[in-house]
């Protein structure tokens, strides 16, 4: 199960493996070459096993860098960004900039600075 919302912007080269379930908010922003994975697909010791896939969640106006990549069972929180190059390994919770190998959080964002706008008039 794929879902994407409203007005999201997926770039070029992006890879959503999808085996279960990936959840992909409103207004959301996929930078190229991205990876989106709810299974590693294999198993360390027997690899033609497949190994149980989690759920990975992009809550609404996630912005996810060019060339991140985020695991399985992963929940990006609203309005967080992810930097280029990342991996992301655990949790990230709403208006959190991380970075890095594996993503640490490096700011907080105030939601009350934060604008949401419509890429459509008609919303």
């Amino acid at each position: 199960r794929l879902e994407i919302g409203a007005s999201c912007m997926i770039n070029y080269g992006v890879s959503l493996g999808c085996t279960k379930s990936i959840t992909i908010g409103n207004r959301c922003r996929l930078g190229p070459y991205v990876m989106v994975v709810d299974t590693g697909f294999h198993e360390l010791y027997d690899r033609d096993a497949r190994p149980e896939p989690q759920p990975v969640v992009l809550e609404d106006d996630v912005w996810l860098g060019a060339k991140a990549s985020v695991m399985p069972g992963i929940r990006i929180g609203r309005a967080s960004v992810v930097g280029a190059g990342s991996v992301v390994t655990k949790d990230v919770p709403p208006f959190t900039v991380v970075a890095g190998v594996p993503a640490v959080p490096i700011k907080k964002l105030n939601p009350e600075k934060f604008v949401v706008r419509s890429m459509y008039a008609e919303e």
